[in-house]
């Protein structure tokens, strides 16, 4: 009996193979915890072009895009993360505290942070599509979070969905570990791709 490469069958089981090679590689590379950054960045940059349909050697280009951000996703996930540690730090302390004026400052930092959460979700993506300096990565994260509120919102309502099957279900964090962070990247890329499609028109223009 032959076997047909081409057959659907193959095709998935060939697809899964390679996203559970990438999801192990992508953990791999942010055991130092530090370079979470352009691991991040070069899986978005891997996923985006699958999403696309530009098919390519998901592993190898992996680490091909992880060695080209390298020192530009450490500085930007630095970035992100000091400022998330001082404003959740001054939220914490705040709150602890009796009055208006505190709590009025509580709420203030805590919305902040949620901005900060939310430029964090684009940021990555950003760099994995478009060529800028931190400072306009960084800035743009900010103004697209913003400006595409309900996009915004709903990739929140997403990751916080995935954090709560993982506390809720046990399997969640096999899958995770196995498959789990290539495969949300991917149903991820694909709202990012629609949405860069405009700035990349505007660029052209």
């Amino acid at each position: 009996m032959k076997l047909n490469i081409e057959s659907p069958l193959f095709e998935f089981i060939n697809t899964t193979v390679h996203f559970i090679a990438l999801n192990l590689l992508f953990l791999i590379t942010c055991l130092p915890v530090i370079t979470a950054g352009p691991a991040i960045a070069a899986l978005y940059q891997v996923l985006l072009k699958e999403a696309r349909g530009e098919n390519g050697y998901l592993c190898s280009n992996y680490l091909k895009y992880f060695k080209q951000m390298f020192f530009q996703g450490i500085a930007v996930f630095a970035i992100y993360v000091a400022s998330l540690f001082v404003l959740v730090f001054s939220t914490v302390f705040w709150s602890s505290l009796d009055g208006i004026l505190p709590a009025a400052a509580a709420a203030i930092l805590a919305l902040l942070s949620l901005i900060v959460i939310s430029g964090m979700l684009y940021v990555f993506p950003l760099m994995a599509r478009f060529q800028n300096t931190i400072r306009q990565t960084v800035k743009n994260s900010f103004i697209i979070a913003l400006s595409n509120m309900k996009l915004t919102v709903l990739l929140l309502l997403l990751h916080i969905t995935v954090i709560s099957l993982l506390y809720l279900i046990p399997f969640m964090k096999i899958f995770m570990l196995m498959a789990g962070f290539a495969f949300f990247a991917f149903c991820f890329s694909y709202l990012f791709t629609k949405l860069f499609i405009k700035y990349e028109q505007e660029a052209e223009n």
